[in-house]
């Protein structure tokens, strides 16, 4: 999803689904700070990253 739509979209689910847990799953290999720091900005309380 983040891939297709962005950060964004975490943000909309957020919105929608305000007392759900919200993953973020990164698959990224560099920039990992700010890829974290985004998706937590965005709504997300748990992320999932392979490095």
């Amino acid at each position: 999803m983040v891939i297709n739509f962005g950060l964004e979209g975490l943000a909309k689910i957020r919105k929608q689904f305000p007392d759900i847990t919200l993953l973020a799953d990164l698959k990224i290999m560099d920039v990992a700070a700010y890829e974290v720091n985004q998706a937590v900005k965005y709504g997300a309380e748990k992320i999932d990253m392979l490095i």
